[in-house]
C-alpha cells in the first residue's frame, strides 16, 4: 500500500469516526509504517469491518492489522500463469527431453546434439 492510498484511508476512517481527526502526524505515520506491507484492499476491507461491527470509536492500528492478515489469509492464492506454469509436452517432445537429459548426464551431449535432425516447424 502506498502513502497516498493510506492517506485516503485515513480519510475514510476520520469520515466513519470523527473523533480521528485527533490522530496525530506520528501515530498516522507510525500506523502506515506497520500496515504498508498488506494490500490496501484488505486493510479497507478491515476498517469497513470495524464500522460493520458498530464501533463507537475507530480502530487503532494493531486491531486494522490483525485484521487485515485475517482477511489476507482468506484471499484466494494466484494460479501460476504464462512461463511459471510447466508447459505440457506431447509425447515426441517428451520422449526428446528425456534423451537430451541422459546425453548431458552421460556427457555426450555434443554427440546428442550431431544426431538429431532438424525439423520443420508447423504450420
Amino acid at each position: 500500500m502506498t502513502r497516498a492510498e493510506w492517506l485516503v484511508l485515513v480519510g475514510h476512517i476520520t469520515t466513519l469516526w470523527p473523533q480521528a481527526a485527533r490522530w496525530s502526524e506520528q501515530t498516522i505515520d507510525a500506523w502506515y509504517g506497520k500496515l504498508s506491507k498488506l494490500p490496501t484492499i484488505a486493510i479497507a476491507a478491515s476498517i469497513d469491518d470495524c464500522f460493520n461491527d458498530g464501533r463507537d470509536y475507530p480502530p487503532h492500528g494493531p486491531e486494522l492489522y490483525r485484521r487485515a492478515i485475517d482477511i489476507v489469509h482468506r484471499l484466494p492464492k494466484p494460479e501460476p500463469v504464462g512461463v511459471l506454469a510447466e508447459p505440457e509436452l506431447s509425447e515426441a517432445e517428451e520422449l526428446s527431453v528425456t534423451k537430451a537429459r541422459e546425453a548431458i548426464q552421460a556427457g555426450k551431449w555434443l554427440e546428442y546434439m550431431a544426431s538429431i535432425q532438424p525439423v520443420e516447424p508447423e504450420r
